[in-house]
């Protein structure tokens, strides 16, 4: 290979690898663009809402201590319960909360299930389809009508000792 040919490959390589480089920062620039606006779209739609397979859906507020809350555990609940238009129909949000039973059959069918994971000190969000409420018959004697979905903001506390 004469002297001419080696100038013209070094050339040639030197130009291939300025392309590579040119398009690898395009392709980099893209990526890191793409990258952002999945990010904003992400924030934008992801409120970390998380819905199960029979209806409800929950939001956690505060993620507790220590272990899941097991079924048959007694536990202490602050709570507020809204209709859809947001009127609250019943609420505990004072001193020891509201003993329940995790787990038992008394009281509104869709609290245990969306309750299952918290942990003493956590809070959530839960709202709860009328199938797992109060259903068709609703609750006259807390002015839920039938077949309402409502919501309920509830805390699980340790219980304060008696003095």
């Amino acid at each position: 290979m004469d002297a001419n040919q080696q100038k013209q490959d070094k050339s040639e390589k030197k130009e291939t690898t300025e392309k590579s480089n040119e398009t690898a920062e395009k392709t980099e620039t893209k990526d890191e663009q793409t990258t952002a606006t999945e990010e904003k779209t992400s924030a934008a739609t992801n409120t970390g809402d998380k819905k199960l397979a029979n209806g409800i859906e929950y939001k956690d507020i505060k993620i507790g201590k220590g272990p899941d809350i097991k079924f048959g555990q007694q536990l202490h609940i602050l709570y507020a319960g809204q209709l859809e238009d947001k009127t609250v129909f019943d609420k505990n949000l004072t001193g020891s909360g509201f003993e329940y039973k995790f787990g038992s059959d008394s009281g509104i069918k869709g609290w245990h299930l969306g309750m299952k994971g918290m942990k003493v000190g956590g809070k959530r969000r839960i709202v709860i389809p009328a199938k797992l409420a109060y259903g068709e018959e609703g609750c006259p004697e807390k002015n839920v009508p039938a077949n309402a979905t409502l919501t309920f903001t509830m805390e699980i506390i340790e219980p304060k000792e008696k003095q």
